[in-house]
């Protein structure tokens, strides 16, 4: 068999070619199929829309407002009571160890382990003790 043949399958006839010009027609007569759709498709949801005015709403009474409850600590905090928040609130704090001084900044210090980082929470007997140790806010 040469290359240049197309092969017959057995049972299936072949048909003849259909000229460049029948197939253009096709092609009009399927994009004009197709905006008949768009446009009935067009008209029916207009039609749909256009009944009578829709009964405008009856006013509904504004919601009261409710107080948010304040998530903060109230200052001045103790490191004990910061521990205690963030455990409570489903941080899983490791504590390793804790330190307090008499006299001195910081007042205490808790050492402690969080997602395997070092954390450590520290108490000052004032904010402007925080500040002058810390170096935030200057």
């Amino acid at each position: 068999m040469l290359a240049s043949r197309a092969m017959r399958l057995p049972g299936v006839q072949d048909r003849p070619a259909v000229r460049i010009s029948q197939r253009s027609s096709r092609r009009v007569m399927r994009g004009r199929a197709a905006g008949v759709a768009v446009g009935l498709t067009a008209a029916l949801a207009l039609a749909a829309c256009g009944g009578g005015a829709a009964p405008s709403p009856s006013p509904s009474a504004a919601p009261t407002p409710t107080p948010t409850p304040n998530p903060h600590l109230a200052a001045p905090a103790s490191v004990d009571a910061v521990f205690t928040w963030l455990t409570r609130h489903g941080l899983t704090i490791i504590p390793n160890n804790a330190d307090a001084r008499d006299s001195g900044e910081p007042v205490k210090r808790i050492n402690a382990t969080y997602a395997g980082w070092p954390l450590i929470l520290s108490q000052y007997s004032t904010e402007a003790a925080a500040r002058n140790a810390t170096g935030i806010g200057r």
